[in-house]
């Protein structure tokens, strides 16, 4: 039975107010990430390039996040008109929040479902990028997703049948909820965990092969694979399956709040590598700087090192880097793969577009 202390009628208004503000951040998102497309697109097209169906890709996946999240919100806001002006929910008694039958209301939990589900595959993708596209690494991740879509199907089809005025804590409906919640918080901890060890082995690589301190980087390295990896997606998703399975009508505001925080998460990745500003971008750069500065001064040299970075093909915004490079003579271009460096500048200076 549901706490009295939150009442059903007061979630759903927080709910809709909520994914109001998100969905508002999730347009000018949107429409940064499809503008960032479209001219990556152009200059592929201008540079003679004909493969262009991973820009392809992004682009209808953003569009059609968008999409769904728009009709999540525009399905909330008809429930919401239906109960509060024509069944006076606010009063009690059964109303539109009660039927979970109705096709509003298990609509809407199919959206979510989708959104999840297109979310939890392009965080496994980026964790595929990371690790150099090395399918053996994301396989837990996909059996989840697979996993997700069935339970997803079953919630959906356990909400359809539900007569009017049954609780959402029914049985039927509370089992596939946890099972769908228990995949896909499995599937968006590992990747953290995948994504955050690469991250790891790549700063502790740096450490002990140089001399110099880095300065910074590490916060802004941080920063980029925790929006990355969805850690925040994630713990909002654990809280969600614990205040479901206590029977907390909280649950109605986090579960709306998911419904847009799926595509905002995969939308903030496809901007971040459309700027080239996400954290592989940053491994493949210092993995040829490394390479080429390796080739040049030979073993048993070191040489002090500027990396300067442009994103997004814009020379005005460019981040530098500053370290001591010790020759590595055992080493390979794979193994000194992924770094995140930025430090004050004193040294030999090279651009990477």
């Amino acid at each position: 039975m549901a706490s009295s202390s939150f009442p059903l009628s007061k979630a759903y208004f927080v709910a809709l107010f909520c994914e109001a503000i998100l969905h508002g951040f999730f347009t000018a998102l949107a429409a940064g990430a499809i503008y960032l497309l479209l001219r990556k697109r152009a200059q592929e097209k201008k540079r003679g390039e004909k493969n262009t169906s991973p820009n392809t890709l992004m682009l209808f996946l953003t569009v059609l996040m968008y999409s769904l999240s728009t009709v999540h919100i525009a399905l909330s806001c008809r429930q919401n008109l239906i109960a509060f002006f024509d069944q006076h929910a606010a009063d009690g008694g059964l109303s539109i929040l009660n039927d979970q039958g109705n096709p509003i209301v298990f609509i809407q939990i199919a959206v979510e479902v989708i959104n999840c589900l297109l979310g939890d595959s392009i965080v496994a993708w980026r964790a595929w990028v990371l690790w150099g596209r090395n399918y053996r690494i994301i396989i837990p991740a996909m059996v989840c997703i697979l996993g997700g879509l069935v339970s997803g199907i079953g919630m959906v089809h356990a909400f359809a049948v539900s007569p009017p005025g049954e609780e959402v804590y029914n049985n039927d409906i509370t089992n596939w909820f946890l099972s769908f919640g228990a995949l896909t918080c499995i599937s968006n901890v590992y990747c953290v965990i995948v994504i955050g060890y690469k991250a790891w082995a790549t700063f502790h690589f740096l450490r002990k092969h140089s001399r110099g301190v880095i300065h910074g980087g590490t916060y802004h390295g941080a920063l980029l694979v925790i929006i990355e990896s969805g850690v925040l997606y994630s713990v909002v998703l654990i809280v969600t399956v614990i205040l479901f399975a206590t029977d907390n009508n909280g649950v109605y505001v986090l579960a709306d709040i998911l419904g847009h925080l799926t595509g905002i998460y995969p939308t903030v990745i496809i901007v971040l590598v459309s700027m080239k500003m996400s954290f592989y971008d940053d491994m493949t750069h210092a993995e040829k700087t490394m390479t080429t500065f390796q080739a040049q001064w030979g073993s048993g040299q070191s040489t002090t090192m500027q990396l300067r970075r442009r994103t997004g093909g814009a020379e005005s915004e460019e981040s530098d880097s500053t370290f001591v490079l010790e020759s590595l003579p055992h080493q390979t271009a794979r193994d000194v793969r992924g770094f995140e460096l930025n430090g004050p500048s004193k040294a030999k200076s090279v651009d990477i577009v």
